[in-house]
């Protein structure tokens, strides 16, 4: 459920497939990224958009490609779980159409900008810049390739969309950041 006030204006976070899956595997005690440093960070955010406190959002594609709790991991408990999330209304996530805009955006980051992504990271990121969210959240390509989304996180900047992995992200409200240790 999300409240709204007139005028009142949200903060925008766009979630890459890997955060849903990454959730799914902390739930169900499979290996997670680092321990499970972004757990909480996941978590957090989702929980403060149920509230209306931010906006989380996804591409409706993350629906596909969120299948799995890692190791093929597809059993009815894990689909429970994602369903709960991301299409139920209930799990705080707004999912975002694809339509002619964004895969044209998609696209152009190739053709006007020299951005080389996969399709689907093109996509994930053409819905982050034209949903007005202020940050995409992700850690595709750690490290490592150079068509990744993080590696080309300052040339995205330019585009109108920040990429930070999800200890980097500056829109965890203020009440949220006093947590346990």
């Amino acid at each position: 459920m999300f409240l709204w006030c007139e005028g009142m204006t949200l903060s925008r976070v766009y979630f890459d497939t890997c955060c849903f899956i990454e959730l799914a595997k902390g739930k169900f005690d499979k290996a997670t990224y680092d321990n499970g440093a972004f757990l909480w960070h996941l978590e957090t955010l989702l929980r403060a958009s149920r509230i209306g406190k931010i906006q989380v959002c996804t591409s409706i594609l993350t629906v596909a490609e969120c299948n799995h709790a890692g190791d093929g991991d597809a059993g009815a408990k894990v689909q429970e779980l994602l369903v709960g999330i991301l299409t139920s209304g209930k799990g705080g996530v707004l999912l975002l159409a694809t339509d002619i805009w964004t895969v044209e955006r998609a696209r152009d980051l190739r053709w006007k900008h020299s951005l080389n992504f996969k399709a689907v990271d093109a996509i994930h990121i053409a819905s982050a810049i034209e949903s007005g969210c202020d940050e995409l959240i992700t850690w595709d390509g750690i490290g490592s390739s150079k068509k990744s989304i993080l590696s080309q996180a300052g040339a995205l900047n330019a585009q109108g969309i920040k990429v930070r992995p999800p200890d980097k992200t500056t829109l965890i409200p203020q009440e949220y950041l006093q947590r346990d240790t």
